[in-house]
């Protein structure tokens, strides 16, 4: 079986379920699937050398909006020490306005994603969410004094 083989074998799983949730999901040859919801656009990539990992983002662009690296690397720290499972990662060293929400999850089976779809997305898009309220609340970021 060839490689595009197999990759495509791997994401028909993902692909076929986000049909039947009603999504319309769409497929790259490199393994990524994107779909979209609530306006958001979400990304799964899918490999051949680990069927039983599955990974879930949502890029965002704060262009114009955030500039200042250190208020967006301790925003991220932030909701990344207060949600579970959430890692949120600025893509670019050069640019802190381009931002990753991720989930990655190591699972017992190619398809236990289904089990922690709908909390995986939940969870993304609450961290966008906290994030985007990180950057326009007008207090510090920096952690409260503690007494």
């Amino acid at each position: 079986m060839a490689d595009g083989d197999k990759r495509t074998d791997n994401k028909a799983p993902l692909m076929a379920f986000l049909t039947a949730e009603g999504y319309l999901p769409t497929a790259d040859e490199q393994g990524g699937i994107a779909f979209k919801r609530e306006g958001r656009v979400f990304l799964s990539f899918v490999g051949d050398d680990d069927p039983n990992y599955f990974n879930l983002y949502c890029y965002m662009n704060y262009e114009g909006v955030l500039t200042d690296k250190d208020k967006a690397l301790a925003a991220a720290n932030e909701v990344n020490r207060t949600l579970k499972a959430v890692k949120i990662t600025l893509l670019d060293d050069n640019d802190p306005s381009k931002i990753s929400f991720g989930i990655e999850a190591l699972l017992p089976s190619p398809d236990g994603f289904q089990g922690i779809f709908e909390r995986a997305l939940a969870i993304i898009a609450l961290s966008v969410d906290h994030y985007s309220a990180k950057l326009s609340s007008s207090r510090p970021f920096r952690p409260a004094a503690t007494a």
